[in-house]
């Protein structure tokens, strides 16, 4: 019985260290991906991406295509959904404010707004959204009530976000 549980747990360590490495590993394949993507807006002018966080619920949803053009940040204003590489990972959020040298953000799935961006980190800005086909609107003030209600609910429930990402899934098939 003793040695069943030193192996349990001897195994259960091992896991870990591998879920340890495993993470360190997609954390440094991010990096690098975000890098390329941001070298490649700044060289061609524009690239595609593939949403995959929830932060832009419902404007930007995981799976959706999102075709990014390079933009000066002193050309970008309120409403506009901002790319930028902060901490080596892309963050794609609403810009809140321009201010002198940086841009202030948020996600319109979060309650709170990102500290301040610098201009030298903010690298364009979405421009069309491929949803199934379509282009939803990405403007807040071009959304209409229902939305803006969904969005609300979403940015202050957990279960309630959870929850439409599963449905999304289950309807996208994925």
């Amino acid at each position: 019985m003793r040695q069943n549980q030193f192996d349990a747990g001897a195994v259960q360590a091992e896991q870990e260290a591998i879920l340890t490495r495993t993470s360190r590993r997609a954390t440094q394949l991010e990096a690098v991906a975000s890098a390329l993507a941001a070298e490649a807006l700044r060289r061609h002018g524009w690239v595609r991406l593939i949403a995959r966080g929830a932060s832009m619920l419902p404007a930007i949803w995981p799976g959706d295509e999102l075709e990014i053009i390079a933009a000066r940040p002193e050309n970008l204003r309120p409403g506009d959904i901002a790319v930028c590489l902060v901490g080596g990972q892309i963050r794609i959020h609403r810009v809140r404010q321009v201010l002198d040298e940086s841009l202030v953000t948020q996600g319109d799935n979060h309650a709170q707004p990102d500290p301040p961006i610098a201009f030298a980190e903010v690298y364009g800005r979405v421009e069309h959204v491929r949803r199934r086909g379509a282009a939803p609107p990405l403007r807040a003030e071009h959304e209409g009530l229902a939305v803006g209600i969904v969005r609300r609910l979403l940015r202050r429930s957990d279960a309630l976000r959870a929850l439409a990402l599963r449905l999304r899934r289950a309807v996208a098939g994925c």
